[in-house]
């Protein structure tokens, strides 16, 4: 009767020290999760992004531009099959 007492204690104790374990990680966690969600870092309030950085350059807008028609014109004058869709794009 013992070992089966002290069996049973063994196990109550080891899930005690999970459940433990297993709250302290998701409390963890979820401090992260506010901490990262509201925007905080240790030096306060992250500033929003500026709204150039949600666009193009213009050096990049005239280097894309200037790489398509180059190859538009490449292409229209090697191909000689495709010649009338692709003269649509220009």
């Amino acid at each position: 009767m013992s070992t089966s007492t002290a069996s049973s204690s063994l196990r109550r104790m080891a899930f005690f020290t999970c459940a433990i374990l297993l709250l302290s990680f998701c409390m963890h966690i979820q401090a992260q999760n506010y901490h990262f969600s509201n925007g905080w870092h240790p030096g306060g309030k992250r500033s929003g992004l500026p709204d150039m950085q949600c666009h193009f350059r213009p050096q990049t807008k005239a280097l894309i531009e200037k790489l398509l028609d180059e190859e538009i014109t490449r292409i229209i004058t090697t191909c000689t099959n495709t010649v009338n869709d692709i003269a649509d794009l220009q």
